[in-house]
């Protein structure tokens, strides 16, 4: 449960976590060497929904679920315009924190505030933070434990366009929360930091959020191993529009006979896929 709890957490910044590979991918490539490079893109807006049947998070059916119930279907999307940009939206159903877990408990009847919290009390972050946070987002464990999330959460913003709507970043309960994990982190010279007790008295009892990433994109024909010939959208920065760097995520496109429209988007550091249907052209 532990170690579910730790990935679920992450689960917010796991795009974030995958686009930070942009930035080393983008140091592979040898400026001043290449000619302008024009993306292809689509010649129409296309509007993608969230296939949560279709789609894997870490392999855990409580995650896939909480998706299905509590994402908000008109409101999580990925947009693409013919400009070369994309935005990707996740948005929840206003939420009201026991509710949730009312919900969550009919499909799950080991599921329980309760039980959530007393497994809290155990979950440590420390290594989580120090091997997967960190060296994508340098600096952000040093703004953490001063109490300074929000400061923390700009710099997964400005390293990979990802922003987090619907937390108050400064709230002092959560800042207070904060400086007692960071104090914590200090006193065993980052070896641990535990999560507190009372996270749910922190989380306003009422709240919606909203993730969104803005991206660049550029459509691309794959050739595999047997010669056959896959669609696929190369999602990245500037960098990732050059011919000398590569992508920092890969959708793959199916046409169905239908004549509608399948994505795969493969993170290959977290074991998600995330499936998503063609909804709309403009």
């Amino acid at each position: 449960m532990k170690r579910i709890f730790e990935k679920l957490l992450l689960t917010v910044l796991v795009l974030a976590v995958t686009g930070a590979c942009l930035l080393a991918f983008a140091a592979c490539g040898e400026k001043g060497t290449s000619a302008p490079y024009t993306p292809a893109t689509f010649d129409e807006t296309r509007i993608y929904e969230l296939d949560p049947g279709n789609t894997n998070l870490m392999g855990n059916e409580t995650a896939r679920l909480a998706l299905a119930l509590f994402l908000d279907k008109e409101e999580t999307y990925f947009k693409f315009e013919t400009d070369g940009t994309v935005h990707g939206q996740f948005k929840t159903i206003p939420l009201n924190v026991n509710s949730l877990f009312d919900t969550l408990g009919k499909y799950m009847s080991n599921l329980s505030k309760d039980n959530l919290v007393a497994q809290l009390k155990n979950t440590d972050i420390a290594e989580t933070l120090n091997e997967n946070v960190e060296p994508m987002f340098p600096g952000f464990i040093a703004r953490f434990i001063e109490g300074d999330v929000e400061g923390a959460m700009k710099l997964v913003q400005d390293s990979v366009g990802l922003n987090i709507v619907g937390l108050d970043f400064s709230d002092e309960k959560l800042k207070n929360a904060v400086l007692k994990m960071g104090e914590q982190y200090k006193k065993t010279n980052g070896k641990s930091m535990r999560l507190p007790a009372d996270i749910f008295d922190i989380i306003p009892e009422e709240f919606s959020l909203v993730l969104t990433a803005d991206w660049q994109y550029n459509l691309v024909s794959l050739t595999g191993n047997d010669g056959t010939i896959h669609d696929a959208v190369y999602i990245g920065g500037e960098p990732a529009h050059s011919a000398l760097t590569q992508p920092f995520a890969i959708f793959s496109r199916y046409a169905e006979d239908n004549g509608s429209e399948t994505m795969y988007l493969r993170i290959e550091v977290a074991n998600i896929d995330l499936a998503l249907k063609l909804k709309e052209t403009k």
